[in-house]
């Protein structure tokens, strides 16, 4: 998009031509406002797209790793106790954990459970010292009413 006086390349929105002061109008000035906000949004979008995308093929990476790992792991469990049936022992299921190192662990439930827990009691603490607290408020007051009234007798 060029300026219609000095062809120069409008870059901004406005109502005069940085370049050259040429004065577009009012009507003109809100369609280059109304583009440049548009182009500025599409923008916004554009960058969103690409960090999505990014995100999405960093997820389905993973997903391919971890599923190699399990696949792995379910081939080893299914050789052990293939040979186990071979020489007639039943042990059970051995530990397969080469995926626990490379994958990482989920928070720790029992850690999310403390934390909790802990969050309550200062809640419950706070709520009882804010009561206690207005209880004494109110016994003050009504102590206070009461000196007042016999004063007045």
């Amino acid at each position: 998009m060029n300026c219609p006086k000095c062809k120069g390349a409008v870059t901004h929105p406005g109502e005069f031509c940085v370049a050259c002061g040429f004065r577009f109008g009012k009507e003109l000035s809100e369609q280059l406002s109304f583009y440049f906000d548009l182009k500025q949004e599409f923008e916004q979008f554009r960058s969103f797209q690409s960090d999505l995308r990014d995100g999405i093929e960093k997820v389905a990476g993973k997903i391919q790793t971890y599923e190699a790992l399990i696949g792995r792991d379910l081939d080893a469990m299914a050789a052990s106790l293939a040979a186990e049936e071979k020489t007639g022992k039943a042990e059970g299921a051995g530990e397969f954990s080469s995926v626990a190192s490379d994958i990482p662990a989920p928070p720790e439930e029992g850690k999310a459970r403390m934390e909790k827990f802990i969050l309550t009691v200062i809640i419950i603490m706070f709520v009882l010292g804010m009561g206690f607290w207005l209880y004494r408020l109110v016994r003050k007051l009504a102590h206070e009413n009461d000196s007042r009234g016999r004063q007045d007798d």
